[in-house]
Parts: structure tokens; C-alpha cells; sequence
């Protein structure tokens, strides 16, 4: 598991780089992302 600051330091570095394959490694099938408008969870390709 990582910790938060390793996951910011990640997404800004593949945002910079247009890497989003580097981006999504962060992520997980177990992953919880919240926004404003809408919850995603998990992966999906």
C-alpha cells in the first residue's frame, strides 16, 4: 500500500509527463474515487 504523499508526488510526475498508464498504476480494483458529481469505484477497461 502507498502512502498519500508517494501517490501525489506519482500523479503530478505522469501528469507532467502525459503518462496516464503511470497515473492509473495508483489505482486499484479496490480504489474509492469521489468527486463532486459522482463516485467511481474499481477499474474499468
Amino acid at each position: 500500500m502507498k502512502n498519500a504523499e508517494s501517490v501525489i508526488s506519482n500523479h503530478l510526475s505522469s501528469f507532467q509527463n502525459n503518462d496516464l498508464e503511470a497515473m492509473m498504476s495508483d489505482y486499484t480494483n479496490e480504489s474509492v474515487l469521489v468527486t463532486q458529481n459522482a463516485v467511481y469505484k474499481a477499474l474499468k477497461r
